[in-house]
């Protein structure tokens, strides 16, 4: 009896560290004492920059901690479920899509390494006549080399429906293929809803049946779909979307999303469903594997996906790369008015899902990464050997993934971040990404630099705790190599900050020009109207005018709703063709008057400065291009 109770003493005595570790988040904190940190930090920011929040955490196979906070309705005043309330996952989808493709990898029905070609009807490909080829691979680690479309993106779905498949979708937001494939990794929508096509092709199934069947259904997610499906039922059950009014506390209602390329963002779920896929991809040895056949294929997944991930990384598989003291993989994702992100350690079969329904909730999504996961923040170390100095690598970089061929270019210096580099001694740089956060980074070999603090947190910080330079042919750094779909590049010639001053200046006041100019020729008009001279000038000077404000009205219609279809904008575009060309013919109507030295002297001095404006201004129009067919 004696040798059976030491036994059992020696048993627990060995057991203690296991279950002390497995009762604690990855950074040190008991379950016991995250509940209360989690309330903390949630109480800090809900109803400032979120209505509503959902949380759960799951360890070693169970959830831990799953709560709602605050309301999915502030107007009907309904609290948030962390069982029945569903939210839009946005880009946090893209996860199923990976899952999907790995599921098909493993029946050996697609090869990561095969042109995509293989896996498209021959009619759909030359529908889409790629100017480059690339493969799943280069899908899955967005280094396919498209640039980013904004058009048809998002449709209010209380209002409309895009009603089109997903071929049509794809056809309808195709983007330009900017670059060769394999040289950046820049997150691309478009690739992720291709590769959900292929799956759908490929296994003959549709990609949203395989969804269901084979993610959805086994994992036991009944409140969870995807779009174009329409459940009413299941939408009773949705939050309302809120978009944070500036200076906090206040929430303008806004619209759920229909999106055309579903794949890429349009999953439906509940805080407890996506718990239950934390579970399935965090199993035990001797667990079944409810979402592949073999463990191996599923801890493949959590390993690079890029051919050469330390010199230009990719992701894991689709799986972003998260910061933290170990390693974790998951995606974040947005919406028009939801924000959500997901995270999963493996290595201690841990992870944790918020979902909230704000746009761009930038206070406890990335709170709780830190809180859980830690900040993915290096030790100072020597380094090793010789190193070029810190000097070489400063510089404003733009963010690969970029808008190119249509008037949108102009988010890439205003929504997106933009790198500011600068040296702090001969080994060390910071990185200021403005609002998107700021570090400081060491170089621990050449050209290649580690995060070792952060002065600002910010979603750069979350994703990346360092990055490698690339050298062109002259030995000069011109790409931040990241992963996770967020590499940098050098800001183009006519692209930095003085050109884009320059730019803004002549703007605003060739557009002040067209619109006060006008009421002057209004006056001289009536004071003399039978000036035939006069009338030709107050005609091209009309032009420009026209020509101001359709900019303008498409500007503002662009900005009041940013994912419009490219229908909706194109007429705008041949507007301005008509009148750019309407304001050529007036031209040289003028200048004939003036060879023949029958126009006055002020009608003159209007003419010339109306000529240089109209110039200054088409040539804006053409460099950024509003010019561009859409």
């Amino acid at each position: 009896m004696k040798k059976t109770f030491a036994s059992l003493l020696i048993i627990c005595f060995l057991l203690t560290p296991v279950l002390v570790y497995a009762n604690q988040t990855p950074t040190g904190i008991s379950f016991s004492e995250m509940e209360q940190r989690i309330d903390e930090l949630i109480s800090e920011y809900l109803g400032i920059t979120t209505p509503g929040v959902a949380v759960a955490v799951v360890s070693n196979g169970e959830i831990v901690f799953s709560r709602g906070y605050g309301y999915a309705d502030i107007v009907r005043q309904i609290p948030v479920s962390p069982e029945n309330t569903v939210f839009e996952l946005g880009s946090t989808s893209k996860t199923f899509v990976w899952v999907a493709v790995m599921q098909l990898v493993e029946q050996g029905l697609i090869d990561l390494d095969a042109d995509i070609h293989l896996y498209l009807p021959e009619d759909f490909a030359r529908q889409l006549d790629f100017e480059y080829t690339f493969t799943m691979r280069n899908l899955m680690n967005h280094t396919a080399g498209f640039a980013e479309n904004l058009f048809s993106l998002f449709y209010n779905a209380e209002v409309e429906r895009d009603g089109i498949g997903l071929r049509d979708a794809l056809l309808l937001t195709q983007p330009q293929q900017i670059r060769t494939p394999g040289t950046a990794s820049a997150y691309s929508n478009f690739g992720t809803a291709l590769a959900a096509y292929v799956v759908g092709y490929v296994s003959g199934m549709g990609y949203a049946a395989f969804e269901a069947v084979n993610i959805f259904n086994p994992l036991g997610m009944s409140n969870t779909l995807n779009e174009p499906q329409i459940n009413t039922v299941f939408l009773e059950a949705k939050a309302r979307g809120y978009i944070p009014v500036p200076g906090g506390g206040n929430f303008q209602e806004g619209w759920w999303a229909s999106i055309p390329i579903y794949p890429a963002g349009a999953v439906n779920s509940t805080v407890h469903d996506m718990a239950q896929f934390i579970k399935a991809l965090t199993p035990s040895s001797n667990e079944q594997n409810l979402l592949f056949e073999n463990h191996e294929t599923l801890a493949q997944m959590f390993t690079p996906s890029s051919v050469n991930h330390g010199l230009s990384p990719g992701t894991y598989h689709g799986f972003m790369r998260h910061n933290g003291i170990l390693p974790s993989f998951g995606h974040g994702g947005n919406t028009i008015t939801f924000s959500t992100n997901f995270v999963v350690v493996p290595e201690e079969r841990f992870g944790f899902v918020v979902l909230t329904n704000a746009a761009n909730e930038s206070s406890i999504i990335p709170g709780l990464s830190r809180l859980l996961l830690g900040d993915g923040v290096h030790p100072v170390v020597e380094s090793e050997g010789s190193m070029p100095p810190a000097s070489s690598v400063t510089g404003r970089y733009m963010m690969s993934r970029r808008i190119e061929g249509n008037f949108t270019e102009l988010l890439n210096y205003i929504a997106f971040p933009i790198a500011n580099v600068y040296d702090v001694d001969s080994n060390t740089i910071v990185a200021d990404f403005g609002q998107f956060g700021r570090a400081v980074y060491q170089q621990v070999f050449p050209f290649t630099f580690r995060m070792i603090s952060i002065e600002q947190h910010g979603f750069i910080t979350l994703i990346s705790d360092g990055f490698h330079f690339s050298l062109d042919g002259n030995g000069r750094p011109y790409q931040m190599h990241i992963g996770n779909g967020f590499d940098f590049s050098r800001l183009p010639p006519g692209r930095g900050m003085f050109a884009l001053t320059v730019y803004g200046v002549l703007a605003v006041v060739n557009v002040l020009f067209f619109l006060i100019t006008p009421f002057v020729l209004l006056i001289k008009f009536l004071r003399n109207r039978n000036n035939s001279a006069g009338l030709l000038i107050n005609a091209f000077v009309l032009s420009g005018t026209l020509l101001v404000l359709n900019n303008l009205v498409c500007v503002a219609r662009f900005a009041m709703q940013n994912f419009r279809s490219a229908t909706e904008m194109a007429p705008h575009i041949w507007i301005n063709y008509v009148l750019v060309l309407l304001a050529a013919l007036l031209f040289c109507f003028n200048a004939r008057h003036i060879v023949k030295l029958d126009m006055r002297l002020e009608n003159k001095v209007i003419f010339a400065l109306a000529s240089v404006s109209l110039a200054v201004f088409a040539f804006i129009l053409n460099n950024w291009n509003f010019l561009s067919i859409l």
